[in-house]
């Protein structure tokens, strides 16, 4: 038997109705191989809490991993931006996605699915 494993925030977790958790789901079940699916997601978590599931993940040692992680790093950038707090967040964010996924030592078949850009630039009008 195969396994994915799905890393990730609120979106990951998928508590609202449809989830594209629950969608890539459905497509690997309808194939001729057999999946075992794990997820690990909290919601309003950033990157960085992601290697809290290496151990986890490392042990399961995927066939197929998606991670879908950004949207918290980039609301967390944007509220320090708009609270005159100097914040290089995307920089943050790219080591540690790097950091992880090198904690991860993943060889298998990997799926990132990238959430919003993070942009630094004003966000007030002039």
């Amino acid at each position: 038997m195969k396994s994915v494993v799905f890393l990730g925030d609120s979106i990951t977790k998928g508590q609202l109705g449809a989830s594209y958790r629950s969608m890539l789901e459905a497509e690997l079940s309808a194939g001729s191989c057999e999946y075992s699916f794990n997820t690990f997601s909290e919601n309003g978590i950033g990157v960085s809490h992601l290697f809290d599931y290496v151990d986890d993940v490392r042990r399961i040692a995927p066939t197929k991993l998606v991670i879908f992680i950004g949207n918290n790093d980039a609301s967390f950038d944007l509220q320090s931006e708009q609270r005159g707090i100097s914040s290089d967040h995307s920089t943050f964010f790219s080591r540690e996605y790097v950091e992880l996924l090198t904690a991860l030592g993943f060889s298998g078949e990997l799926m990132v699915l990238v959430g919003p850009s993070l942009v630094s630039g004003s966000t007030q009008s002039t």
